[in-house]
């Protein structure tokens, strides 16, 4: 399974930095994508079987898709605020909501690899 394209709308209020803030939304969907596509801590009933870093799988350069950030500029809402943590937890939900959506069916379980995609779609 490959994201595309993906968009990212941030509200935080007032827009000091743009640059920055783009820049720490774009690595917090990176991070969701890679958290919703490939990411997986394994465990027994009595430990972490994840053994090491340098095996658990993230996403590469050729994972990372398209990537639109909207940013609104809001100074009436008078407040600071941030947008990038929130661009992490987005994603899982956009890309199973858009996997139900193509098939009808819920995706229960993460990563969304191809294997728990075939497994749920069967189910």
């Amino acid at each position: 399974m490959k994201v595309e394209k993906y968009t990212v709308v941030v509200e935080p209020g007032i827009v000091v930095n743009p640059e920055q803030l783009k820049r720490q939304v774009e690595g917090g969907a990176v991070m969701g994508i890679s958290i919703a596509l490939h990411e997986e801590v394994n465990f027994n009933q009595s430990a972490i079987t994840t053994a090491n870093w340098s095996s658990y799988p993230i996403a590469t350069m050729a994972d990372v898709p398209e990537i639109k950030i909207v940013m609104l500029h809001r100074p009436e809402v008078g407040g600071y605020g941030q947008g990038s943590e929130a661009a992490n937890a987005l994603a899982a939900s956009a890309i199973a909501s858009a996997v139900f959506d193509a098939t009808g069916k819920p995706m229960r379980k993460m990563p969304l690899r191809p294997a728990n995609v075939m497994e749920m779609l069967k189910a």
